[in-house]
């Protein structure tokens, strides 16, 4: 449909998940609506190795390997991004801090971004991780698969990262930075980071990359 026939689907808005009110103790606070919205991917990080038994430690343990790669990716923190639309939310968001009793996110952040971007985000981050997660691509970690008997070495290890790609980051580049991020320099074996078909697309520009 979007490569074929968008005109069809081309809408000036469109009702779907992601907006709603926000509510404090009965009363409205907020109206949020999605102006834009994050491309999901899955990314599939693998490692390869030689298997053995349990009882004789391998340096070239897949597992170790993989683990230590996925602690690198949590460790990072991708790019502070701010669009149209947050320059528009956050200065228009004070009163929402106001009204819930303290300083949000968003009322903090119309002031405190442009100065010292980093410690705001760190700030979003631990208290409020959804606002966080709107100005960066996000990467998390959500599946392992590693082994099928706890005495054998397995010869393959992956784990499944829940990518949400910002509206402004460019994929090719992301798994760039993403390898990078990974460095590694033992290459015992292929051990690579490759996107997964989303199931969808959201608008004609965005298209699949696949790499092995």
């Amino acid at each position: 449909m979007v490569d074929q026939h968008f005109d069809a689907i081309d809408a000036e808005y469109c009702l779907a998940e992601g907006g709603g009110p926000g509510r404090l103790a009965g009363q409205y606070t907020s109206a949020n609506i999605s102006t834009t919205e994050k491309e999901p991917r899955a990314v599939e990080i693998i490692a390869h190795g030689p298997a053995g038994h349990g009882s004789v430690p391998r340096q070239s343990n897949v597992v170790a390997h993989l683990t230590k790669s996925v602690a690198k990716i949590v460790d990072w923190t991708p790019q502070l991004r701010v669009n149209e639309t947050d320059r528009h939310l956050f200065p228009q968001a004070r009163g929402v801090g106001a009204a819930r009793g303290g300083e949000s996110a968003t009322a903090m952040c119309s002031t405190r971004i442009p100065k010292s971007p980093r410690p705001a985000a760190d700030w979003m981050l631990e208290n409020e991780p959804e606002h966080w997660s709107m100005l960066h691509t996000s990467v998390v970690p959500t599946i392992l698969t590693a082994g099928y008997r706890y005495n054998v070495i397995p010869s393959e290890a992956k784990a499944t990262l829940d990518v949400r790609l910002h509206p402004d980051e460019d994929q090719t580049k992301f798994l760039d930075q993403l390898r990078a991020v990974i460095n590694d320099s033992e290459r015992r074996g292929p051990l690579g980071a490759r996107p997964l078909p989303s199931g969808r697309r959201l608008a004609p520009q965005h298209r699949a990359l696949r790499r092995d």
